[in-house]
């Protein structure tokens, strides 16, 4: 037991502001209130008036639900309304037929996607509920959207990741010859969505132009002489964060644990070569089947993470306890092969290894602190 109270006294201390880091992070408040879209269309829209758009659509949304994050699966759930306003002359610009301008979801997975409502009404300046826009015509579509949705993980930063779950709406046949999007200043998200270990921190849009490298063999493209098609495209994107407090006790702490037993080894008879050895082995096994259920829950991916990283680091001082099982105990072994019997036990080793012991016992909590420092850092925004 005494070896074990060693470890602590020497390795806990060094980490104390690492575990300071982890429940600073637990302790944050991941509640919010609605979040209103943060949009770029101020500083695109200079570069999209070369389109000359024969029509001009504000593309809004509210997002109701989020949930079912599946890191593994490469999706997520949501539910939510979308919609598309027009504001227009009649005369230059016929709205009266709303089913020619669909819109699809382009990174739609299971999707049961419902009109919500469809209208063409005249904007009438002395009506209480006018927009006080100079086209007095306006056309409106709107989608009720509920289902699975695909999305790319980037997990190198696991537990400390953070991603943006992405909505990407384009219409379904026109160009942006015919049409272009902006997003609607009026999209949120609701406040009530809880994400469980993820916390909403922001809600932007995004108007963009997607090129296609391909006429399509479309007799229209190919007589104007376009070699590729352009689309607009709208992205809304929920910023969200993953509070990293659960995923770090749950992993930390064990393999901690099992590192201060391996670091008590040190302060083991060298004689006792046997039980040295099977305490560094079994907590090398022990780290590797933590590690191995660790990510469980991000699929296969051909990366490593920062959790990865915390258990590699803590490979090399398993490792670098077992080299010291072998070699502590043949300095023994050639110490009490040597002509010096009458010498006690605790002479005979320190005179072979007072200087290789106590390198060692500096040097693994060193190591560990400062590795486990250097990953936090690193990946820590």
């Amino acid at each position: 037991m005494k070896p074990f109270l060693y470890s602590v006294l020497v390795i806990v201390p060094l980490l104390l502001p690492f575990f300071a880091i982890i429940f600073s992070q637990g302790l944050k408040d991941k509640e919010h209130t609605d979040f209103t879209v943060v949009s770029n269309w101020e500083s695109e829209k200079t570069a999209f008036t070369r389109f000359y758009p024969r029509k001009l659509f504000s593309v809004g949304i509210y997002i109701d639900d989020i949930s079912g994050i599946n890191f593994a699966d490469r999706s997520f759930d949501s539910k939510f309304v979308f919609w598309a306003k027009n504001f227009f002359e009649r005369s230059a610009n016929d709205r009266s037929q709303l089913g020619k301008d669909p819109f699809n979801i382009i990174n739609a997975a299971d999707l049961d996607i419902r009109w919500r409502a469809a209208s063409y009404v005249k904007n009438d300046p002395d009506s209480d509920n006018s927009r006080n826009l100079d086209d007095p015509f306006v056309s409106y579509i709107s989608y009720n959207v509920k289902g699975k949705l695909a999305q790319e993980f980037y997990l190198e930063h696991y537990p400390f990741d953070e991603h943006k779950l992405k909505i990407i709406l384009e219409p379904a046949y026109q160009t942006a010859e015919d049409m272009m999007l902006w997003v609607d200043p009026n999209s949120l998200v609701a406040g009530h969505i809880d994400l469980g270990e993820f916390k909403i921190t922001s809600f932007t849009g995004r108007s963009t132009l997607h090129t296609k490298r391909s006429d399509f063999s479309d007799p229209v493209l190919i007589t104007k002489g376009a070699i590729w098609n352009i689309s607009p495209r709208v992205t809304f994107s929920v910023n969200i964060k993953r509070n990293p407090f659960s995923v770090l006790i749950k992993t930390i702490v064990p393999l901690l644990i099992l590192l201060l037993m391996a670091y008590s080894n040190f302060f083991v008879d060298p004689q006792l070569f046997d039980a040295k050895n099977a305490m560094a082995v079994t907590g090398f096994l022990a780290a590797a089947a933590l590690h191995w259920t660790s990510g469980g829950e991000l699929g296969n991916i051909g990366y490593l993470t920062a959790i990865d990283e915390f258990f590699l680091f803590s490979y090399a001082l398993f490792f670098l306890v077992a080299i010291e099982s072998v070699v502590s105990y043949n300095r023994f072994q050639s110490a009490s092969r040597a002509d010096i019997s009458h010498l006690n036990e605790e002479k005979r080793v320190s005179g072979k290894t007072s200087f290789f012991l106590p390198l060692l016992k500096i040097l693994f909590p060193v190591f560990l602190a400062s590795s486990w420092y250097f990953v936090i850092l690193s990946h820590l925004k």
